[in-house]
């Protein structure tokens, strides 16, 4: 804090004034600087206390100015300040107002925001002025008279909006308040017969209520209107945005609109080219490798077929080879054809089970001379090994020749 003291030699110089005894000074001004500060930075200073403990609370202003952890610091604009070099600024203030080298004002000092930003004008204008530059003077005078006007303007717009606000709540409040006033006579009317109320009593209040309700509602029309009028410019001038804004955005929609479709058209036109190739690629692949796939699928078939042959063949030697077996087991020449008791029942069982392993009434001549079954017809199309088909081969006649 020592170093920034010494880089500003003005805060210095108007601490040194704060400190100083003010020369033919009165009084009362001394009172309205330390009230003046007490608006500006929300402390409840007094004539006799001002620089107390107490009257150095925290406190934050809406323009950026807030107060530190302690009680004798502010920060305002990112700088910190002292309670004390605030009232300096503020007391320098208040003479130059006085005195007519500030322009005057309605909110002087009214935070600690405002007293830093008017003590730096008033420092700059004072440059100006000692290094005798006139025109930078006048163009400094009539920049800061300007914004201090703009900115009554707005604390005045600014109070009349909060004033209104507070008047309304306030004719709200008392309407509130009429209302329950009313309901409650009306509940002790209606419950207490012993006090008897005439109909002139009550026409009256009911004529005073109205009476009352209708002023509050022409101080609330009052009211509205005058707010209404103050927002009217400000609505004309956001609806003519908004339609700039929509025009704009308009332009930019057809811009992007029609880039889209180049790119949509540009897209197409790509994905045709490439369909057309794709197809006329597969076209050519297909005539060439189709019949080679055909070719290799038949002769391959054909191998399928002729070792299918070969393993039907087989399965037929060991059938016949079978067959011939359970032939030589149910011949006349058994030892049970010697039992002349046998019954005719049982041959005629016997032969019944040798015709029907032999072959449905052909001769071992005719079926050797018929040509042997196609594989097609005996062995289904099933791709299996030589081993597998003789194993289920064997299964499948083993019971057979296990019964006879």
């Amino acid at each position: 804090m020592d170093a920034r003291r010494r880089a500003n030699p003005s805060a210095m110089r108007a601490e040194s004034q704060s400190t100083s005894p003010a020369r033919g000074r009165h009084p009362g001004s001394m009172l309205s600087i330390q009230t003046n500060i007490a608006g500006s930075m929300g402390h409840d200073f007094t004539a006799g206390n001002a620089g107390s403990p107490s009257s150095s609370r925290n406190s934050s202003s809406s323009d950026g100015a807030w107060e530190a952890s302690s009680s004798t610091t502010v920060y305002v604009n990112d700088i910190l300040y002292s309670t004390k070099e605030i009232r300096a600024m503020a007391d320098e203030l208040d003479l130059a107002h006085r005195s007519g080298e500030f322009p005057a004002t309605k909110y002087l000092n009214f935070n600690s925001q405002a007293t830093v930003d008017d003590h730096r004008r008033l420092l700059e204008l004072r440059e100006a002025r000692e290094i005798n530059n006139t025109a930078q003077a006048s163009l400094l005078l009539v920049t800061l008279t300007r914004d201090i006007r703009e900115r009554d303007a707005e604390l005045d717009e600014r109070l009349e909006h909060q004033r209104a606000i507070r008047q309304v709540d306030a004719c709200l409040r008392s309407v509130q308040e009429e209302e329950r006033l009313y309901r409650i006579m009306q509940t002790a009317l209606l419950q207490n017969s012993a006090h008897t109320v005439t109909r002139s009593d009550l026409d009256s209040f009911i004529a005073q209520h109205e009476q009352d309700m209708q002023c509050v509602q022409e101080s609330i029309d009052s009211l509205r209107n005058a707010l209404e009028h103050s927002t009217a410019r400000n609505a004309e001038m956001v609806d003519a945005r908004l339609e700039d804004f929509r025009c704009e955005l308009d332009e930019k929609l057809r811009e992007v609109e029609k880039r889209m479709r180049g790119h949509a058209e540009e897209l197409a036109s790509k994905a045709e080219k490439t369909s057309a190739l794709m197809h006329t690629t597969l076209h050519t692949a297909l005539n060439t490798t189709l019949p080679t796939i055909i070719q290799q699928t038949m002769e391959q078939s054909l191998r399928q077929s002729k070792k299918n042959w070969s393993i039907s063949s087989l399965f037929t030697t060991k059938s016949r080879s079978q067959r011939r077996t359970s032939h030589a087991i149910s011949s006349p020449n058994s030892p049970q054809q010697d039992d002349k008791t046998e019954p005719r029942g049982l041959k005629h069982l016997v032969r019944k089970l040798t015709k029907k392993l032999s072959g449905p009434g052909k001769d071992k001549t005719v079926a050797a001379a018929q040509p042997p079954p196609s594989p097609m017809h005996t062995v289904p199309m099933i791709f299996l090994d030589e081993s597998s088909i003789v194993r289920d081969s064997r299964r499948q006649f083993t019971p057979t020749m296990g019964s006879c």
